[in-house]
């Protein structure tokens, strides 16, 4: 029965996925919002393994299960682009672009 199969990447998946709940737009902005949350990650100088290794205190690395940590781990980083001088930015990539305000 195909309705037995859910086909997700269940690192990124919306709780309501997993749960087998009705899915909108909101689903996708859940794991969009994932992968942002990995970027962003990258981009102030941490590992996606570092972050991976801070959301499985509890033993998962799924994001619907360590919404908590996320929030956390997402408190920690800088709170806006500009705040960071240019010397600290990736150096293929002028400082000017990233003035967001």
């Amino acid at each position: 029965n195909s309705d037995d199969y859910l086909a997700v990447t269940p690192m990124y998946c919306a709780p309501e996925t997993m749960l087998r709940r009705r899915q909108g737009y909101w689903s996708d902005i859940f794991s969009l919002g994932c992968v942002f949350s990995e970027m962003i990650t990258h981009f102030f100088g941490y590992s996606v393994a570092q972050f991976e290794d801070f959301r499985a205190k509890d033993g998962s690395k799924a994001f619907y299960l360590t919404l908590p940590a996320v929030k956390e781990w997402v408190s920690l980083l800088p709170r806006c682009v500009w705040c960071i001088s240019a010397e600290q930015l990736p150096s293929q990539l002028p400082g000017g672009q990233w003035k967001l305000c």
